[in-house]
């Protein structure tokens, strides 16, 4: 049994896309018996991170204020859910000898190169009290590997999720303006990307990306690439609902791009990625293995050459064979990535 449920989210309640936890965990506990409550701030951490060393400074001491304010509210039997990792690590040193449940949401594969602070992450993994979710399966033996772990009990399964107030098209229709996007910080192989966009001129490609990463890969843009850097979220999303197909390639198999398949299928778009484990769960397990040659696939588990072949079956579909290819898709995220799926995996962590 547990009592309240304090929610530390990334960004102001105002602003804040994740705001279906509240809304499902509120719905799923006990019919509304507990409280469940955010501990509000008035930056958006993500942006901050990226703005340099000052951004990253200033984001780090509001998570350490709104973990300070939660340990003031938070009593024993009560449980604190972050979303974000950074914050669950300082909440955790908060929290010690205290019992109090805490739920770490999205933990990542782990960046082997960057984590100086691994002996942070390693005390929250340990912890008796602590549970850390992971989108992908895959996630959980990196971890352990990565931390040195006796066992992976405080780990478990929790997939994104789609937003529920993003309502799934149920009619598919071809844009008049046919171009590829590609969006994304991480993890994101623009090489391959103007390797199509070399192969298909007669084709937009929209890339939306962090310029380091991008400028780092790409020395040269094609006439036919139109690149954008740190853009709204609005118009981010704009575009991709816009887009004939969503491209989503990745450099390696950490985990990258999940919120782009979710939101690509509740826009009617196809998206096209890289099959590792945790995008392959998004789609049906026939995708990845059986597939008839004359259709287009949507993992895509090879170098350029498969990726310039498949895109050339999806830009010779019909209308027809298009909307039925891409409904499939949509449908299939719908029936099983829904917050309501999460909130009760969610209430099921928090003991009830």
């Amino acid at each position: 049994m547990y009592g309240d449920i304090w929610i530390l989210f990334d960004c102001p309640d105002d602003a804040n896309d994740k705001k279906w936890l509240i809304d499902e965990l509120t719905k799923t506990s006990r019919g509304g018996r507990h409280r469940v409550s955010s501990v509000s701030i008035n930056e958006n951490l993500s942006y901050l991170s990226m703005s340099g060393v000052l951004g990253k400074f200033h984001a780090r001491w509001i998570m350490i204020n709104q973990c300070n304010e939660a340990s003031k509210r938070v009593k024993d039997g009560d449980v604190i859910i972050c979303w974000n990792s950074m914050s669950a690590m300082i909440m955790n040193q908060f929290l010690k000898k205290r019992e109090v449940k805490l739920i770490s949401m999205n933990w990542l594969t782990p960046n082997r190169g960057t984590w100086k602070i691994k002996w942070l992450a390693k005390e929250i993994a340990v912890n008796p009290h602590s549970i850390l979710t992971v989108n992908s399966p895959e996630s959980i033996n990196s971890w352990k590997e990565y931390l040195g772990l006796s066992n992976i009990n405080n780990f478990a399964v929790i997939p994104d999720v789609y937003d529920s107030s993003v309502a799934f098209r149920k009619e598919i229709k071809i844009k008049d303006k046919r171009y590829c996007f590609t969006g994304g910080m991480n993890n994101r192989n623009w090489v391959l990307i103007r390797v199509l966009a070399e192969q298909f001129r007669d084709i937009d490609f929209v890339c939306v990306a962090l310029r380091k990463d991008f400028e780092q890969q790409v020395k040269d843009i094609l006439p036919n690439m139109k690149v954008f850097f740190n853009i709204p979220v609005d118009q981010y999303y704009e575009m991709l609902e816009n887009a004939y197909v969503v491209l989503l390639p990745l450099l390696d198999s950490k985990v990258a791009g999940l919120i782009n398949i979710i939101r690509s299928a509740q826009y009617g778009v196809p998206c096209v990625v890289s099959d590792i484990p945790a995008t392959r769960q998004y789609y049906r397990i026939e995708e990845s293995y059986v597939n008839p040659s004359d259709q287009p696939k949507m993992l895509i588990n090879g170098l350029g050459d498969e990726w310039a072949k498949e895109l050339m079956k999806w830009f010779s579909l019909s209308e027809e064979e298009y909307a039925l290819r891409t409904l499939e898709f949509s449908k299939y995220v719908e029936e099983n990535f829904s917050p309501e799926k999460a909130a009760m995996k969610i209430m099921e962590l928090c003991g009830d």
